[in-house]
């Protein structure tokens, strides 16, 4: 979970949604991610989703602010980053890949 957890902060801070929040879109990666390893049967929801949001941008309080310039929009995370995570190996979920369609963002 903690390389999860890091490569997201990643690829948020790398790859915005004008009108998204830095919370919104940590939001939307982790439901995404959470909701795949609680159907892998390899985590809670409640806790995964903690550990994201707080490690994305409750750590570094950054969660009510615009993500840095350059982030993907929530409609880019949504149309092609979701569904990626959607589509990942419960093999590859619960080792904390993160699809490279994600990354290309």
């Amino acid at each position: 979970m903690r390389r999860l957890v890091m490569v997201l902060v990643m690829a948020l801070g790398c790859g915005g949604d004008d009108e998204a929040t830095q919370g919104e879109l940590c939001d939307e990666i982790g439901d995404a991610y959470c909701a795949r390893l609680v159907s892998c049967g390899a985590a809670s929801y409640n806790q995964c989703f903690q550990a994201i949001k707080t490690a994305c941008c409750i750590d570094d309080n950054v969660c009510h602010k615009d993500p840095p310039a350059g982030s993907p929009s929530l409609g880019d995370l949504r149309k092609i980053c979701r569904p990626a995570i959607e589509a990942l190996t419960c093999d590859e979920a619960s080792k904390g890949v993160l699809p490279a369609a994600c990354l290309m963002l």
